[in-house]
Protein backbone atom coordinates (compact mmCIF):
# COMPACT_ATOMS: atom_id res chain seq x y z
CA UNK A 1 0.00 0.00 0.00
CA UNK A 2 1.39 3.39 -0.96
CA UNK A 3 1.91 6.06 1.73
CA UNK A 4 -0.46 8.51 0.05
CA UNK A 5 -3.37 6.02 0.14
CA UNK A 6 -2.94 5.55 3.89
CA UNK A 7 -3.04 9.31 4.39
CA UNK A 8 -6.16 9.48 2.22
CA UNK A 9 -7.89 6.81 4.31
CA UNK A 10 -7.06 8.69 7.51
CA UNK A 11 -8.39 11.93 6.01
CA UNK A 12 -11.66 10.26 5.03
CA UNK A 13 -11.98 8.80 8.54
CA UNK A 14 -11.34 12.23 10.12
CA UNK A 15 -13.91 13.90 7.85
CA UNK A 16 -16.45 11.29 8.87
CA UNK A 17 -15.85 12.13 12.53
CA UNK A 18 -16.11 15.85 11.86
CA UNK A 19 -19.44 15.38 10.10
CA UNK A 20 -21.06 13.48 12.94
CA UNK A 21 -23.13 15.55 15.33
CA UNK A 22 -22.24 15.39 19.00
CA UNK A 23 -25.08 14.14 21.14
CA UNK A 24 -26.08 16.05 24.22
CA UNK A 25 -26.41 13.97 27.37
CA UNK A 26 -29.95 13.16 28.40
CA UNK A 27 -31.11 14.41 31.81
CA UNK A 28 -30.88 11.81 34.54
CA UNK A 29 -34.28 12.74 35.96
CA UNK A 30 -37.16 13.81 33.75
CA UNK A 31 -40.40 15.49 34.77
CA UNK A 32 -42.30 12.37 33.76
CA UNK A 33 -40.50 10.35 36.40
CA UNK A 34 -41.24 12.85 39.18
CA UNK A 35 -44.87 13.73 38.41
CA UNK A 36 -47.45 11.32 37.05
CA UNK A 37 -49.14 14.04 34.99
CA UNK A 38 -48.84 17.68 34.00
CA UNK A 39 -51.87 18.47 36.14
CA UNK A 40 -50.09 17.23 39.27
CA UNK A 41 -46.97 19.17 38.29
CA UNK A 42 -48.84 22.47 37.83
CA UNK A 43 -50.82 21.87 41.03
CA UNK A 44 -47.52 21.56 42.88
CA UNK A 45 -46.14 24.70 41.22
CA UNK A 46 -49.32 26.61 42.09
CA UNK A 47 -49.16 25.48 45.72
CA UNK A 48 -45.52 26.57 46.06
CA UNK A 49 -46.24 29.94 44.40
CA UNK A 50 -49.16 30.48 46.79
CA UNK A 51 -46.94 29.82 49.82
CA UNK A 52 -44.25 32.19 48.55
CA UNK A 53 -46.71 35.00 47.77
CA UNK A 54 -48.40 34.71 51.18
CA UNK A 55 -44.98 34.86 52.87
CA UNK A 56 -44.07 37.99 50.86
CA UNK A 57 -47.39 39.68 51.69
CA UNK A 58 -47.00 38.80 55.37
CA UNK A 59 -43.45 40.15 55.46
CA UNK A 60 -44.48 43.40 53.77
CA UNK A 61 -47.40 43.91 56.16
CA UNK A 62 -45.13 43.29 59.17
CA UNK A 63 -42.62 45.84 57.83
CA UNK A 64 -45.40 48.40 57.34
CA UNK A 65 -46.70 47.70 60.86
CA UNK A 66 -43.19 48.09 62.33
CA UNK A 67 -42.68 51.40 60.51
CA UNK A 68 -46.02 52.78 61.68
CA UNK A 69 -45.33 51.81 65.32
CA UNK A 70 -41.78 53.18 65.36
CA UNK A 71 -42.96 56.80 64.92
Amino acid sequence: MAPHSTAMMMTVAMLHLLGSRPRSPKPLVTMGRIYASRRLFWRSVSRIASHISSWVIGTQSMMAWAESNSL
